[in-house]
């Protein structure tokens, strides 16, 4: 997690402001220039590509800790959108770029830097993997950055988590009630976004069978943010059972 205390702050050769967003508020939209960068300090986000035909494709959720907002242009390629009630910390670009020395400026860079290199990393592990396998690396993920104990409360929506994996909400569904079935997760019948792993040793090994897991590990040390940059077909294989999953 990154950390920005005062005795950071005051040594800078640049200011930094505090920004407030309910849920539902854009910070910035896909086009609009790129004049600063963000940490988070509390809340939660996400990050998504317009699509033709009003889809979506979200790319990557923050949480507190978690940069963005860099770009390698001038113009910001995505949206940013508040999950939750959401706190962040932003510092001009130009400024940063000026500073680049200071402790406060590489912080904002190694936040935003980090969680690139992961979003990378993420989208490579997706590819080609069936929509069980999908879930439990969001799940996986979710639980490294989320959990307390064994509980992960989860700040989006069934629509936010499926855009993300890039299944249909049916598909989602069907693979979190997989899950379900197989008593590796809990959901509660009246709290439907709260998950509870039960299995915690078989989630983890299934993750770890389709993707690297120790970048879960490492995530969890360094709260460093998650997502990915690429869609993918739908390879689920269709559950008979009929339940669906309202997250």
């Amino acid at each position: 997690m990154i950390s920005l205390d005062n005795g950071i702050l005051a040594t800078a050769n640049f200011q930094t402001i505090v920004l407030s967003f309910n849920a539902g508020d854009t910070v910035f939209q896909c086009g609009a220039p790129a004049q600063f960068v963000y940490v988070v300090s509390k809340g939660a986000l996400c990050r998504f590509r317009p699509l033709p035909g009003g889809r979506r494709s979200i790319l990557q959720f923050f949480f507190a800790g978690d940069g963005f907002g860099c770009e390698p242009g001038r113009y910001h390629r995505d949206t940013v959108q508040a999950l939750t009630d959401t706190e962040v910390r932003a510092a001009g670009r130009k400024a940063l770029v000026a500073a680049s020395k200071s402790q406060c400026s590489a912080a904002f860079f190694a936040a935003a830097a980090r969680a690139l290199v992961i979003a990378d990393e993420q989208s490579v592990c997706l590819r080609g993997r069936t929509a069980t396998q999908r879930t439990t690396l969001f799940l996986v993920e979710m639980q490294t950055r989320l959990s307390t104990g064994n509980q992960i409360v989860l700040p989006m929506s069934r629509k936010h988590i499926s855009d993300y994996m890039g299944l249909t909400v049916e598909t989602a569904s069907r693979a979190m009630n997989e899950l379900r079935r197989a008593k590796i997760i809990e959901i509660p019948d009246h709290e439907p976004r709260r998950i509870i792993i039960r299995n915690k040793a078989r989630l983890e090994k299934l993750a770890s069978d389709a993707s690297q897991f120790e970048l879960w590990k490492q995530s969890r040390h360094c709260r460093m943010s998650q997502g990915r940059r690429d869609r993918f077909n739908d390879s689920s294989t269709p559950d008979r059972s009929g339940l669906q999953l309202t997250i």
